[in-house]
């Protein structure tokens, strides 16, 4: 319980209730009387969740700022779904279905952590990556939103935008924020089969490019497939 390994049942577990919850949580939401007091809630829990998670890492003293500070963009992801699910922000709700739901996922495919269930930093890793992923999935399921190409443009350039600012930061002090630095996660991650910095750069853009185009395609024909089987069976 004190030590925690990808691809165990302990890690199946952690997935299936994360999905469960965020299964639960769609439902509710779908309530259009209980709607708002539902993502109030869910907001409130994020907020209150990303400053534990941030105490956590700043309490050994003095920190080690090369992961105390917030600046993952798993971190940010956690304020932006909490920003995007208070407002209607085009540019932040697809911030968070386009990086939080698609490439912060990985976080459950690829766990970067060793700490198992008995540990704090097992709940609030999960905790957090839950908080994103499902608020990406709500906004989509509940609040009906529907990604464009023009969405995957803007949410890349917000990427580059943040890589020019952690890749500098990075090479000047040693640190792997955004893991666009030099090193590599401590644990096994898509990072280690992309190649050397800084080569690895240019095919992690490539990655996602090609992912966010993916995801745009196969979501508008899922809701164009359900939309001529709503028309149809209406027609009946």
């Amino acid at each position: 319980m004190e030590t925690f390994s990808a691809f165990t049942l302990t890690h199946a577990a952690a997935v299936v209730v994360c999905a469960s919850i965020t299964v639960a949580l769609c439902l509710a939401g779908r309530n259009p009387e209980r709607e708002p007091e539902v993502r109030r809630w869910w907001v409130r829990g994020i907020i209150l969740l990303q400053i534990v998670n941030m105490i956590y890492f700043a309490w050994d003293w003095p920190p080690d700022l090369g992961i105390a500070l917030p600046l993952h963009v798993c971190d940010l992801m956690g304020w932006t779904a909490a920003w995007s699910l208070s407002t209607n922000r085009r540019i932040v709700r697809a911030s968070l279905v386009f990086i939080g739901l698609v490439l912060c996922s990985n976080a459950f495919a690829t766990p970067i952590i060793s700490e198992g269930p008995a540990t704090l930093r097992f709940w609030l890793f999960f905790g957090t990556h839950l908080q994103i992923v499902g608020s990406g999935i709500y906004e989509m399921a509940v609040r009906g939103y529907r990604p464009s190409a023009r969405d995957g443009a803007n949410v890349f350039a917000v990427l580059v935008a943040y890589a020019a600012i952690m890749v500098p930061l990075n090479m000047a002090t040693g640190w792997n924020y955004g893991y666009v630095g030099q090193g590599k996660p401590g644990t096994p991650t898509i990072v280690d089969v992309l190649g050397n910095w800084p080569g690895r750069l240019l095919v992690m853009a490539v990655i996602v490019v090609g992912t966010f185009a993916a995801f745009t395609m196969l979501v508008n024909s899922a809701a164009k497939a359900l939309d001529r089987r709503g028309k149809a069976a209406g027609s009946r």
